[in-house]
């Protein structure tokens, strides 16, 4: 793969960037629910204000027979705490953290750093001796413009239909596959959706990219941080090499 420099958009597709981390606590420790006082108290000051608790809920499974790259969990209830824009979000339940952002995105630097703020706050109130699993995941909606195009002229990932196919009539694509990530123990998820556009200018696809670490980590910041940037540098690098580059002018790449 030829190696594809970060790159910042004026439009970016993105509509949801987020991080999950599994944590093991020890045979000998129990995750106390009493303490949320003090984790609700201290997330205030990262400007998590708002407070609800979450249906109760967990990460999707994979097809039998392949790699998960979303662990499967059973928890009884999740609290949630927002900014007052509703745009930021932090998710804890037992020996769980989500960190969530919405629109706007202001760039990897920013969301990392409120990833690391929460983390370090959840291992001050529970600590664990490991990271089970860890997780980044970016989901993005790519809107082409025209009644019909070729797929091929935007995307570089696309299913190969037979040719006794009129490809004019194909509608609701659809394909997934999973790679190795950077390093052993890292899984990359990418999915992409044709889906139901509300605008008929339009044609609308929803790409899901799932970076998973299966083999665990040390609970260290240091570490986390690094794993984060290995992270979200495959992905990026995924990303760029997806789309074409008249796709990519839909974003509007900045100098």
């Amino acid at each position: 793969m030829t190696m594809l420099q970060d790159r910042n958009y004026r439009k970016p597709p993105l509509i949801e960037v987020f991080s999950d981390f599994y944590f093991d606590m020890g045979d000998d420790q129990e995750w106390d629910p009493k303490r949320l006082s003090f984790f609700a108290d201290n997330i205030k000051a990262f400007g998590y204000t708002v407070e609800k608790n979450l249906p109760r809920a967990g990460p999707r499974r994979l097809r039998d027979g392949m790699p998960r790259a979303q662990r499967t969990a059973n928890w009884p209830w999740r609290h949630g705490f927002a900014s007052e824009d509703g745009n930021r979000t932090a998710q804890v339940g037992e020996n769980l953290l989500v960190i969530n952002q919405l629109p706007p995105y202001y760039g990897w630097q920013v969301f990392k750093q409120q990833a690391l703020q929460c983390f370090n706050l959840y291992q001050s109130v529970w600590l664990s001796r490991r990271i089970v699993h860890a997780g980044l995941h970016y989901v993005d909606v790519v809107r082409i413009p025209g009644d019909s195009f070729f797929i091929d002229d935007f995307f570089n990932m696309y299913p190969v239909l037979p040719e006794t196919v009129d490809k004019w009539t194909v509608r609701d694509l659809a394909m997934s596959c999973e790679l190795q990530g950077a390093t052993a123990g890292d899984v990359c998820s990418v999915e992409f959706h044709q889906r139901p556009s509300a605008d008929p200018d339009f044609n609308m696809f929803r790409f899901r990219w799932d970076y998973v670490r299966m083999d665990g980590l040390p609970p260290e910041a240091m570490s986390v941080e690094s794993w984060l940037d290995g992270a979200h540098g495959f992905l990026s690098e995924t990303f760029r090499s997806t789309f074409t580059e008249r796709c990519e002018q839909l974003f509007e790449p900045e100098e």
